[in-house]
This record gives structure tokens, sequence and C-alpha cells, in this order.
């Protein structure tokens, strides 16, 4: 990561590429405390996917200390294998600057913008404000965000303050853009007004189709953080193939891998839809659990937390199925976490 002072969006064109995971924290029994070996596990199965950068899942009902020490520990097992980035989602702007500015002395490399649930902006130059402030706050490169979070629909039918935001993009830590829903009209804007500038990714399911298309006329080389597992296995890293191909110039071969994993997007799009959009809350559960289902921890997270259902579990399970992958036959293990049964498994032994 460069120094502050560094042209950081050069730096973001030559490091910002490959695909970016998400690694959500994992807890000990009772959700008492942070399960540190379980985050590790997860960061060491970022490695084993392929992945190029894993994103800490920092609005996932942890104390702001509990934040600090998430992100010592994944920049910790990162190492050099993996650029680390976070979520500045958190309660206030104060506690924003605070992790911002601990995650840089970490060695995290950049972060997805976020502003306070309660913070309701008169105007979009107020926007401009705030990620001025925060892109003060640390050395870490910023990534702005288009998405329906943020009641921005106030300003623009897009969600997306387009104004304002080209504003934005010239400040010296802004360095990407991720693309986090899908309005067409909205993903061209972003892509045309911005591309030439800063980093602008594929950051939804939605765009995964359109990524040789949008490689050959905007030059994106980022899958922005997300549960990329959904579509592969360390054994059989359909997605991460599949990007790498693009990249290649080898269409043929991304096209026929893109084919291979398809029935696994088609089920999670029916899943996007039958919700009924973003509710404004992630299903962490059902994150952790796609990841368990490929290698990963498991466990259940922190209220607030939806419930993972039976038929949300089996139908995870008819995805990898459908492209070739086979998972867990029993789910218990994953309710306690792969950390959790190999202690308890050793306690055992021991005695």
């Amino acid at each position: 990561m460069p120094s502050n002072g560094a042209n950081l969006k050069q730096w973001a064109r030559e490091r910002l590429i490959g695909v970016e995971n998400v690694t959500m924290p994992s807890f000990t029994s009772g959700l008492t405390e942070l399960d540190e070996e379980g985050i590790r596990w997860d960061v060491r199965q970022a490695k084993a996917h392929g992945f190029s950068a894993t994103m800490c899942a920092c609005e996932t009902g942890l104390t702001l200390e509990e934040n600090k020490r998430f992100v010592e520990l994944v920049c910790d097992e990162a190492g050099d294998d993996l650029l680390v980035s976070l979520t500045l989602l958190l309660d206030s702007f104060e506690q924003i600057f605070v992790l911002a500015a601990h995650a840089d002395r970490c060695g995290a490399s950049h972060a997805l913008i976020g502003y306070p649930p309660n913070w309701r902006p008169a105007a979009p130059s107020d926007i401009y404000d705030a990620t001025r402030e925060i892109c003060e706050a640390s050395g870490l490169g910023i990534v702005l965000y288009a998405t329906d979070k943020f009641d921005f629909a106030r300003f623009h039918p897009s969600q997306v303050p387009f104004e304002v935001y080209d504003r934005m993009v010239e400040l010296d830590n802004v360095v990407g853009f991720k693309i986090g829903f899908v309005d067409p009209a909205m993903t061209f804007e972003a892509f045309r007004r911005y591309s030439d500038h800063i980093q602008v990714n594929i950051g939804t399911p939605w765009l995964v189709g359109m990524f040789p298309m949008l490689r050959k006329r905007y030059h994106v080389q980022w899958f922005g953080g997300g549960a990329w597992e959904f579509w592969q296995s360390p054994d059989k890293p359909y997605l991460v193939d599949y990007y790498n191909q693009v990249m290649a110039g080898d269409i043929e071969s991304a096209m026929k891998t893109y084919w291979r994993f398809a029935p696994a997007t088609q089920m999670v799009m029916r899943e996007s839809i039958g919700r009924g959009g973003d509710i404004g809350m992630y299903n962490w559960p059902m994150g952790k659990y796609i990841s368990w289902t490929v290698g990963g921890n498991g466990g259940l997270t922190r209220q607030p937390a939806m419930r993972l259902t039976p038929m949300q579990m089996q139908g995870r399970k008819m995805a990898l199925r459908a492209i070739g992958i086979d998972p867990p036959a029993d789910d218990g293990e994953f309710f306690l976490g792969r950390a959790e049964v190999a202690r308890r498994s050793a306690s055992a032994t021991a005695v």
C-alpha cells in the first residue's frame, strides 16, 4: 500500500485487479467474543479460492474495538498474499474516522465508503463534504458505492447524484466505484463518467455475464467485494477461471466457463427477486453458509440477523450440485463453525 501522499489512483490501476471476496466475522460459542481462529480460517480460504483481496464486513454487530481487532486479524493473516479492505458502515462519523485510521496502520489498502444510518444530508454538497472528511481520516484508498442504502434517490432517481460524484472522484483518495445494484442507465452512466478516472468494478452478480463486454469497452479489471464463493470452490474455481480467461482475451474459453456456472447464477437471481429486493440489511448467516459449503469456517452471527431457513440451505446445495460441486451432507458443523469443531475435537482427544 502506498504511503500518504503517493498517487493512490495510479496504485489502484496497478493493484485493484482480480476478485475480492468478503470476510465476515466468526464468533465463539454464545456469540460473546470474536473467534480469532475462525476469522483466520476464512482468510486462508480466500487465498485457496484464488481471490486477490478480501473485504472485512464491519457492519455485522461488532463494537468499535472488536472491529479494530477484526481488521487486525485479517490483515495479519492476509500478509502479502491478499489486499485487505473494509466497509465503513458504522454508527457515527467519529467511529468511521477512527476505524479508517486504524485499518490504515494495520496494513489495509482500501475501504468501501459508508455513512451513518442516522445521517440525512440536506443537499448533495453535504455528501461531498462528508466524503472528503472520510478521505482525510486516513491514507486508505476510498471506494465510492452505488447503492440504494443511503437514500440518495432524493437527489437523483438513479440513487447516484452524479453531479456531486463528479467532484468526489477527483479527491486524491478516491480510487474506485462499486456497482452494488443494477439499473442499466445508472450502470452506463457510472462506467461512462468514471472508468477513465478510477476503477469502476463489478460489484453485483447482475453484471458478471457482462464482464467480457465491460472489459473490452471500459477496461474493467476488478470484481469488488462480494460473496463470490457462490460460484466456485477452491478445487473448482469457476469464477476466478472466468475472470482470468476474460483478462487474457480468451473469450471462447471464458464463455464456456460462464455457461458452466450459469445455473447457479440463475438460482441466485431468482432468490434475489423473490426476496423483494434489498431491505437494508444483508443476510449474514446466509453469507456464512455460502462460504461454509465450500470450506469456510461458518458459524452464526450476532443480532440483528436474518433467520437461515432449511429451504435456503437446500437451495444453496442445489446451486452447488447444478455446477458440479458436492456440498457437505450434514449441516451440523456449520452452526458451530469449523474452528470450534476442531477445538472440541482436540479437547476430546486430549482427554
